[in-house]
């Protein structure tokens, strides 16, 4: 008798187990599957749907690097360093390297929202490199990180000679 009793007792783990199965695993399974839409509504459904998140999460940590002379003939090199972490952005960095000759310049952090921070105006020697990292810690929006760099003129007036960017999608 109690070995019956113990049969109906996995049995009924059993089918628990396959409720469980059919009304939460199957329906996270799905959330992956390829999705068609028949509307542009329904399509813009779709690209906003959970399964973007889902899709977002899997995405490696990565940096992410641009670098150039910009309009400054050679003198200064700008950098925008992108790290992220899975579907977190975690920095922005926005970096300047005076080569040749000393130049007072600012460098300033921009994001896909607008600016984000900047530094004072600093003269400059050859060989060293002004910096500002932005931190973020947040879910990754699309679009352009960018690190911009300005140079002091003798009139008071600036002039940007440095633009780097990284489009994270």
């Amino acid at each position: 008798m109690k070995e019956h009793h113990f049969r109906a007792a996995g049995s009924r783990r059993l089918l628990r187990l396959a409720f469980i199965a059919a009304v939460i695993v199957a329906p996270m399974l799905a959330v992956g599957a390829p999705v068609q839409a028949s509307t542009a509504a329904a399509a813009h459904s779709a690209k906003t749907s959970s399964s973007l998140a889902l899709a977002n999460e899997m995405v490696p940590d990565a940096t992410y690097t641009s670098c150039g002379y910009g309009s400054s003939s050679g003198n200064v090199y700008t950098c925008a360093v992108v790290n992220r972490t899975g579907a977190y952005l975690v920095s922005l960095k926005a970096s300047a390297t005076v080569i040749n000759a000393a130049r007072t310049i600012q460098v300033c952090t921009h994001d896909p929202r607008g600016p984000v921070a900047c530094t004072a105006f600093y003269t400059v020697y050859p060989g060293a490199t002004l910096s500002i990292p932005s931190y973020y810690n947040v879910y990754v929006e699309a679009g352009d990180y960018c690190a911009n760099t300005w140079r002091l003129n003798s009139n008071g007036s600036h002039t940007e000679i440095g633009h780097q960017c990284v489009y994270i999608p």
